[in-house]
């Protein structure tokens, strides 16, 4: 099967890349952003495949020239993919100087070389400046794609170096339909979105490895802290457990959902069970509608910096933890 734009909802996007590069308008730099699992990397994938096709037709690689089949049966030798390492926290210095290598070397099939960095914005300072210098001078043929569902966490000198494209979430139709023909086992679609809070590629990886029930058990859990019903050490082990970037997004997420809602009364009927009882536990304390909602702004600016300072390798993560759980055990009863 040819590759081709890799989801329904990034025909434009991909439309768009095709035209400026058949007009040879192509940028050297793309930051793509959006939020997490709505198909930002897989998309840059796809466009590399197309860029190294020898024969490409209709907007799409051909699928059958030897770049194409190199491309599908493993990694294009013209084509270097940098994740972070160490678990998902870090990208490291070594990896960009791996790549300022690889683009000084002669293409192997004569034609682009190609970078694709997924979760950019786990860049470390040195792994930043370095690729900010690739970036300042690009060899000729050379393309650069930055995936990032947090790109204010990327040096504004990067970002300034870059088009961006901001993906959006795709419309709700067009994702149940994408949903409808990827999930084996009958569900109901729509409320799969909505627990997915509208991303369909974590729609069908909830729906797959059971990972809602997860969430729904960690988010009790935290509703019990709140509460006062378990202690600070539990919860520090289920974080533990889940694994903490993991855990970390599911609370930014609640954090997210409940304070629209705390502010916007009308978007209630948007938010899950849990979230609407999250708010009943906050609405029944001494505080004010005011001072709670300052409150899930202050420990929500708390988890953003806690999971930037995952990305760091020489800091301890199970401190990092500990003192996040103990911000919102203290800041709740201030």
């Amino acid at each position: 099967m040819s590759p081709q734009s890799p989801f329904p909802w990034q025909a434009n996007y991909w439309s768009r890349l095709v035209n400026l590069h058949s007009v040879k308008k192509l940028s050297h730099a793309y930051l793509i952003t959006g939020l997490k699992d709505i198909g930002k990397y897989q998309f840059a994938c796809e466009f590399s495949r197309y860029l190294l096709c020898r024969s490409p037709s209709n907007g799409n690689a051909c699928g059958n020239c030897d770049n194409c089949s190199l491309g599908h049966k493993s990694d294009h030798p013209d084509c270097m993919k940098i994740f972070p390492d160490d678990k998902g926290r870090v990208i490291k210095v070594d990896h960009i100087r791996s790549l300022s290598e690889f683009f000084s070397q002669t293409s192997h099939a004569g034609g682009a070389k190609i970078a694709l960095i997924n979760n950019a914005n786990y860049l470390n300072t040195a792994a930043s400046n370095a690729l900010l210098k690739t970036l300042e001078e690009p060899s000729d043929k050379t393309f650069i794609f930055l995936c990032s569902d947090s790109p204010s966490s990327l040096l504004q000198t990067i970002r300034s170096r870059c088009q961006t494209i901001q993906m959006t979430l795709p419309e709700k139709s067009i994702a149940i339909n994408w949903l409808q023909q990827s999930v084996v086992t009958p569900c109901d679609f729509d409320s799969l979105l909505n627990s997915a809070k509208g991303r369909p590629l974590y729609a069908l990886e909830l729906q797959k490895n059971d990972l809602l029930a997860v969430e729904e058990r960690f988010i009790n859990l935290f509703l019990e802290l709140t509460t006062g019903k378990i202690s600070l050490q539990l919860i520090v082990k289920a974080i533990k457990d889940i694994g903490e970037v993991i855990a970390i997004d599911y609370l930014i997420n609640l954090f997210s959902n409940t304070t629209k809602a705390l502010l916007h009364g009308s978007l209630e009927d948007q938010i899950s069970s849990q979230e609407k009882t999250f708010l009943d536990i906050c609405s029944a304390s001494n505080l004010s509608t005011k001072n709670v909602a300052l409150a899930f702004f202050k420990f929500h600016d708390e988890l953003l910096v806690a999971r930037r300072h995952l990305s760091e390798t020489n800091l301890n993560t199970q401190l990092i933890v500990e003192s996040l759980v103990w911000q919102w055990h203290s800041l709740w009863r201030e």
